[in-house]
């Protein structure tokens, strides 16, 4: 008899999980098919102002430590980028002044650059783009951006 009535109980649970699971994630089914929430364009039209190109997240992020040496760089921006306007003289990314070489690829609004050659240990690395970046409606980037990371160093690593 105990075991019918924890079987019921765990059955009765299982299924207001499940009723709960789907009118939560619904939002409850207030919800309108007309009520169409406001895309970024038009939030901005609305508010009267845009806001300005700009790097939103980059990984590594500044100041990181230990980052793998076959570690891509990737930087996403509130827009979409003009894949014209990145270049090595618009963005680079130096240890001690030199340059690294690398492919850099552009999809929509994330740039992503490849190393050409594994990154060296326990160096310090700059990224830094510049104002002529620019978004696919001409807006250049709002500020300069600049981050620093650090290499693991592989003789610290434990066996």
């Amino acid at each position: 008899m105990r075991r019918m009535n924890a079987f019921r109980k765990t059955r009765g649970f299982s299924l207001f999980l499940i009723i709960l699971f789907f009118f939560g994630c619904s939002g409850g089914g207030d919800e309108r098919e007309d009520s169409d929430p406001l895309s970024r364009e038009e939030a901005d039209d609305q508010s009267g102002e845009e806001s300005a190109f700009s790097v939103v997240w980059a990984s590594p992020s500044n100041g990181s430590l230990g980052v793998r040496s076959d570690t891509p760089i990737d930087i996403t921006f509130n827009n979409e980028i003009d894949p014209c306007t990145v270049n090595e003289n618009t963005f680079m990314v130096t240890v001690d002044r030199t340059s690294i070489q690398g492919e850099i690829c552009v999809r929509e609004n994330i740039l992503t650059f490849y190393p050409l050659f594994l990154l060296s240990n326990s160096e310090t690395y700059t990224i830094r783009i510049l104002t002529g970046v620019k978004d696919l409606e001409g807006n250049p980037l709002a500020l300069e951006f600049t981050a620093t990371f650090t290499t693991e160093d592989i003789d610290r690593m434990p066996l």
